[in-house]
C-alpha cells in the first residue's frame, strides 16, 4: 500500500468502525422487532358491539364517535394496549385517532382502558346497559 492510500485509510477507518457499529445495532433491533400482530375479526367484532352498547363514542376520551349509525369504524382504530403482538380482546381496545395518536399519559390512558375493560365485561354479561353505563 502506497503512503497515500495508508493515510486515506487510516483517516477514513474509525468513521468506517462507527458506521459499521451503527449498522449492527440497526440490524439487531430490526431482527428483534415483533410485528404487530393484527387484531381478529372475532375481536373487532366483539369491540364494536361493546362500544355501540356505550353509545358509539371513544371509551379513552368519551368525545369522538368512533362508530357511525350502522356500525361502521370511522376515524378510528384498534390499539394493541399492552404489546403489537397481543391481540385478544382483553389486550386490545377501538378509540379514535387522536387518542391512539397521543398516548403519552399513560396513566390517564391505563384508567381509561382498564375501565373499558370492566364495563365491556359487565355488557357483555348482560349486566349494564347504555343507559346504565
Amino acid at each position: 500500500m502506497d503512503a497515500l492510500a495508508k493515510a486515506i485509510h487510516d483517516a477514513l477507518a474509525p468513521h468506517l468502525q462507527r458506521i459499521e457499529t451503527k449498522l449492527e445495532a440497526v440490524e439487531a433491533r430490526i431482527a428483534s422487532h415483533v410485528p404487530r400482530r393484527p387484531v381478529t375479526d372475532v375481536t373487532k367484532r366483539r369491540h364494536k358491539e361493546v362500544v355501540a352498547a356505550l353509545g358509539s363514542r371513544c371509551p379513552c376520551c368519551g368525545v369522538s364517535e368512533v362508530l357511525d349509525a350502522t356500525g361502521v369504524v370511522q376515524r378510528a382504530e384498534y390499539d394493541h394496549f399492552y404489546s403489537r403482538e397481543r391481540r385478544d380482546f382483553a389486550e386490545t381496545w377501538l378509540i379514535c385517532v387522536p387518542c391512539h395518536r397521543d398516548m403519552s399519559d399513560r396513566v390517564r390512558y391505563t384508567a381509561a382502558f382498564q375501565a373499558y375493560q370492566q364495563r365491556a365485561v359487565q355488557i357483555e354479561a348482560g349486566q349494564i346497559s347504555l343507559f346504565d353505563s
